[in-house]
């Protein structure tokens, strides 16, 4: 009798354990306090199509501009990737910036999705810059997931991360081949930098696409803050360039 008691409490507690373990992850700590969604459409233009090239603003190679969402979601996920030489490129992509706090202290994410796959796959950037009331913690996590079509799903988080007192960001490899879903995720926790009770907070979650070949060493030349992603040594005519979707949040911590 006493075996079978011995052996019922420690199937109990094998049911038990991943609810458990479970109660204990970041997911269940944290609770989101503030969202903010942008919709993008850029249009890239290739070099040989100088024609329409003269038409767009300041006649970069790549024009964005801010959609609504039910434009986003009436695109046709695959229908303006056309490729070749003189033909004009349309990406459509979401930016959610998101600040969550878990009662001690703070932490910002960004989340890029594709609705159509870019035609350059180079090293892109994604970031997030905060105000100086805070100061980055720690806890970097950065991660890419992408799906081929009619195939597998993968996720990779290989990145080269960049920290600073205006903001964190990552540079990474775009996947090659061909997908049916493509989204970047970044986060960092960041603390007080002040003695004095914050009531205002804002995360301002940027992403750029290189629209032409660069290198790692080329992405990484950037700095971020709350005006975004800014690339210096001539570096930003290669990235697209979006308004970043800031988060806020009010309170008193």
């Amino acid at each position: 009798m006493k075996k079978l008691k011995i052996l019922f409490l420690v199937l109990t507690v094998g049911l038990l354990l991943p609810k458990l373990v479970y109660a204990e992850s970041d997911n269940t700590k944290f609770v989101k306090v503030s969202e903010k969604t942008k919709y993008y459409k850029t249009i890239i233009m290739d070099e040989h199509n100088t024609e329409n090239k003269k038409n767009l603003i300041n006649s970069n190679e790549a024009k964005t501009v801010e959609i609504t969402e039910k434009e986003y979601n009436s695109v046709d996920d695959n229908s303006h990737n056309a490729k070749g030489p003189g033909v004009t490129n349309t990406d459509y992509k979401k930016l959610t910036t998101e600040i969550y706090s878990n009662g001690s202290y703070y932490r910002y994410k960004a989340t890029l999705d594709w609705k159509t796959m870019p035609s350059t796959r180079s090293y892109d950037v994604i970031g997030i810059g905060n105000l100086t009331n805070v100061v980055y913690l720690g806890n970097m996590s950065f991660s890419q997931y992408y799906c081929i079509s009619g195939g597998s799903c993968h996720t990779t988080t290989s990145y080269y991360s960049k920290s600073s007192s205006t903001g964190s960001g990552a540079a990474f490899k775009l996947p090659t081949g061909n997908l049916s879903v493509m989204s970047q995720t970044f986060s960092f926790d960041v603390r007080k930098n002040t003695a004095s009770t914050i009531n205002y907070q804002a995360a301002y979650g940027d992403y750029s696409h290189a629209i032409t070949s660069v290198t790692s060493t080329q992405a990484q030349n950037y700095s971020i803050g709350t005006s975004g992603i800014v690339f210096s040594g001539g570096i930003g005519s290669y990235y697209d360039n979006i308004m970043p979707a800031v988060a806020t949040w009010n309170g008193s911590w």
